[in-house]
């Protein structure tokens, strides 16, 4: 007898010439594999497809397939399968059975991998963990559980991918998944491959993404819009590529995007880049882009106006002005080199991080926290953000609602 018939058996998940075979003798190569073949724990796990099952019919069948995969799970366990294998064929290689169970969304089997004791701080030769992999695959019920236990928040990939860099992937799924990493201690500033997601985040109206990454310190860049824009469509009659030789601000997406409640909020907690300060106001594109959506009837675009000839005709102070030199110091290598194509996750990481470095200097703590934008307008109700008063020195009252906790990302964009 050879391990083929185990592996047979597995991948027709016929549970009962499984339990056959390792009750007769397969039992020794339970841990087993081969170049043409992962662990039978892997393979298992493996064994349905990574498919969108709309169908009634394709729901059943993959239902009974996937309680057949548990059966078989739980018997390779019983058997002494090592809940810790290595993958070297399928993606991830070097996953572990984690990450396998997180990549085909079985929470259940999920679930008894960690209640039989399954390490989850082995990650595949690539450095992805098991809830990187459940947030690339939209694993929802996957990354739930995984959370809950906390570990590897801030892990980096060798390419210098963190667990903000796939949820950004799909905001639209993640909306409360990021918020909940960030809460969890996440630091957006670990790495260049995450500069973009504010950005990316006023562009698509996400507003609780854009209020949790403020409040974890994430600083104010200028990008330009290949960095971060990704709808081509009609691309060279768009706003974003007549500005393609600037690094803008989130507060000029904002502004351009017609979104005055971003817009206020990011200068209510003075959220500025050298950008805002020194061009803004005065960029003639901007200007007659806003202009004509007003005239077009847009009631946000006005407001937009409004914004602009406030900020235009009001000095900042002294006080704003330093800590936005001292920001854009900082936060200036944490800008991604687009020449860089070495993909070394040390060229990728930044060493300290902006909240590092914030933390090392010599200056007051309220000075620091303003310099990380935890000011007293920065927490508050992303409901209340049209009231808020844009000139300096507002306050507000913390708020941890099912909107700002991001868990009704659908009525976002009434907000």
């Amino acid at each position: 007898m050879d391990s083929s018939e185990l592996y047979i058996a597995i991948n027709n998940l016929d549970v009962d010439q499984v339990k056959r075979l390792l009750k007769s003798g397969s039992a020794t190569y339970i841990n087993k594999s081969s170049s043409e073949r992962d662990p039978p724990i892997i393979d298992c796990l493996t064994s349905l497809p990574l498919l969108d099952t709309t169908e009634e019919d394709d729901e059943k069948n993959t239902k009974c397939d996937e309680d057949k995969v548990y059966e078989i799970l739980n018997v390779l366990v019983q058997h002494g399968a090592d809940i810790n294998a290595r993958s070297h064929l399928s993606w991830p290689e070097g996953g572990t059975p984690l990450c396998f169970a997180a990549a085909h969304r079985d929470s259940r089997c999920l679930q008894f991998l960690l209640e039989s004791g399954a390490d989850l701080s082995i990650t595949s030769d690539e450095g992805y963990t098991p809830l990187m992999v459940a947030l690339d695959n939209r694993s929802f019920e996957c990354v739930t559980l995984l959370l809950e236990k906390g570990d590897g928040i801030n892990a980096v990939t060798k390419n210098g991918n963190t667990l903000l860099s796939f949820a950004s992937l799909s905001f639209v799924y993640n909306v409360s998944n990021i918020c909940k990493i960030l809460h969890l201690g996440l630091d957006p500033t670990m790495s260049r491959r995450d500069q973009n997601c504010i950005h990316s985040a006023v562009s698509d109206g996400h507003v609780a993404v854009i209020r949790a990454l403020v409040n974890k310190g994430f600083p104010a860049l200028d990008l330009h819009y290949e960095e971060w824009y990704d709808d081509y469509e009609d691309l060279y009659s768009n706003i974003f590529y007549r500005l393609r030789h600037l690094r803008i601000s989130p507060l000029a997406v904002a502004i351009i995007n017609a979104s005055p409640n971003v817009a206020k909020y990011f200068i209510s907690i003075r959220f500025f880049t050298r950008f805002d300060i020194v061009r803004l106001c005065w960029d003639p594109e901007i200007s007659r882009h806003v202009l004509d959506l007003s005239k077009k009837g847009c009631t946000a675009a006005t407001q937009c106006l409004d914004i602009l000839r406030y900020l235009s005709t009001t000095p900042q102070s002294l006080r704003t002005l330093c800590l936005v030199a001292i920001s854009c110091t900082l936060s200036k290598d944490l800008m991604l080199d687009d020449s860089d194509t070495s993909g070394n996750e040390e060229n990728r990481l930044c060493k300290p991080t902006f909240k590092e470095k914030v933390a090392s200097l010599e200056l007051p703590n309220l000075l620091k926290r303003a310099l990380l934008h935890q000011t007293p307008a920065s927490g508050c109700c992303i409901c209340s953000w049209r009231y808020l008063p844009i000139q300096e020195g507002g306050t507000s009252v913390e708020c941890h609602c099912k909107y700002c906790e991001g868990e009704d990302y659908e009525d976002e964009y009434e907000i």
